[in-house]
């Protein structure tokens, strides 16, 4: 095979993929990744591809980062305070975030302080009903003592 056939076949096999995902449709997700994730819940996924593909896609968190200048920026949050002895971080929620509404919920109220607990309990308390929701593997109740 001559050299410009060879190229043409690189670039043609190449745009393949950008085909697919146009032809996806406004309904479908198309996500690329270099492995596979073990789920979409980065509360019980340890793994890159996961955390990757499911909380920095699927959900707000309270601060995200710069990618650029690796800082923290509000998200949830629009501020944050530590207090000087590192104990205690004060949140500033923000106002008027609506859950996603669909078939199997539908939200009766905007995000708050309750969420945020929801959450790190979840996380945190062996005992909570959610703790080892979708056969979680981590153990983070230990990680979370240690940071208490």
């Amino acid at each position: 095979m001559s050299t410009g056939k060879t190229t043409l076949a690189l670039l043609l096999s190449a745009l393949l993929p950008a085909g697919a995902a146009w032809a996806a449709g406004n309904d479908t997700l198309v996500y690329c990744s270099e492995a596979s994730p073990e789920s979409f819940n980065p509360q019980i996924a340890s793994s890159g591809p996961s955390f990757v593909a499911s909380s920095q896609v699927l959900y707000n968190r309270l601060v995200s980062f710069d990618p650029v200048k690796n800082t923290p920026i509000p998200s949830l949050a629009t501020e944050w305070h530590v207090s000087e002895d590192g104990k205690t971080w004060t949140f500033t929620l923000r106002q008027g975030v609506k859950f996603n509404s669909n078939k199997f919920f539908k939200p009766t109220r905007d995000f708050n302080a309750d969420d945020v607990l929801f959450s790190v309990l979840r996380q945190m308390d062996p005992q909570h009903p959610y703790h080892k929701v979708s056969q979680g593997t981590m153990n983070t109740s230990t990680t979370w003592a240690s940071i208490s």
